[in-house]
């Protein structure tokens, strides 16, 4: 079952777009209680926010054809913007048994790596809510999307993406969270457990490396990171954390610290925080950038045990 997104369409279901029923910013209630949701990224692109969305009818081929034309349609909206950007376009999508298939247009490539992983998951929570739908596999012509890596995105299911922070409500929660910190040699990490309160809706590694940036509140701690660090966003994919710095993070100032301290302080924050298998560092969505001297971001990290200090005497 295939459907060819023409000019046609896409016009008469904008109409019902404009008249349809979503709800405006401020009505917490009606949002909450949703059964269903329509995706968008906020004004900084940097995480996914939600509004309620009600469809005149609750079919496979209603849903489809007006949630496609949505997301075609770039609508503006007051607190942020849509999935895809301007010059990208979905061609057409097919089902077959429970898989949705999702045929962009060449620009699709043109995005940066942040805003794709941002984009990939909006549209995919957005989609497997339609029923009978349980995955999602994206193609640009008849070429499947690949990661960073170059490797097949493959199938997306409701696993494959954590959730986002959304319009959830305004309550705290508490975690202790090991921190990664450098020792006074500046050669070993060393362990730093805090407690944290915060908002429910802000995801761990978000506050873990916040709290990072921030620097040591032990003895003999010291910092790894400049304390003006700030994290534009943090996304998990495909088992892997992708964590986008500002370029402060390029401007390490700690010049007795060995090289790899600071990214591995960040590694091993992040996935002990996360249920991640490994991280990749961006700086502004650009990963192809080298830390120092020799320390190439282009690559995914795994945990580092040996770098922790009294971990390699435990055998």
């Amino acid at each position: 079952m295939k459907r060819m997104l023409n000019i046609f369409l896409l016009s008469a279901f904008l109409c019902m777009v404009l008249t349809g029923c979503t709800v405006e910013e401020g009505s917490r209630g009606a949002e909450e209680n949703s059964k269903y949701y329509f995706y968008y990224l906020n004004k900084g692109e940097t995480r996914l926010e939600r509004e309620a969305y009600e469809p005149k009818q609750e079919s496979t081929d209603f849903m489809l054809q007006d949630l496609m034309s949505r997301l075609n349609g770039k609508e503006s909206r007051m607190s942020g913007i849509q999935l895809l950007p301007e010059d990208v376009e979905i061609n057409s999508y097919e089902i077959s048994d429970t898989l949705l298939t999702v045929e962009f247009n060449n620009r699709y490539r043109k995005m940066s790596a942040a805003r794709e992983i941002l984009t990939r998951a909006g549209i995919v929570k957005t989609l497997l809510q339609v029923p009978g739908i349980e995955a999602v596999k994206f193609y640009i012509g008849k070429e499947e999307v690949k990661d960073s890596k170059e490797q097949p995105l493959g199938e997306m299911d409701r696993n494959t993406f954590v959730e986002f922070s959304t319009n959830d409500q305004d309550s705290y929660r508490s975690d202790t969270f090991t921190l990664y910190f450098t020792d006074k040699e500046g050669k070993k990490l060393v362990e730093e457990k805090r407690r944290i309160f915060y908002r429910r809706n802000i995801p761990k590694v978000r506050v873990a490396l916040e709290q990072l940036a921030k620097g040591p509140m032990e003895e003999n701690h010291y910092p790894t990171i400049p304390e003006n660090t700030r994290l534009l966003n943090a996304v998990l994919a495909d088992g892997a954390y992708y964590v986008d710095f500002n370029p402060v993070f390029l401007d390490y100032a700690f010049t007795n610290v060995e090289e790899s301290i600071p990214v591995y302080s960040v590694v091993n924050t992040v996935l002990a925080a996360s249920d991640a298998e490994k991280v990749e560092i961006s700086i502004e969505g650009d990963s192809e950038r080298i830390f120092r001297e020799n320390i190439n971001l282009y690559n995914f990290y795994k945990w580092n045990e040996n770098i922790i200090s009294g971990k390699e005497k435990e055998e």
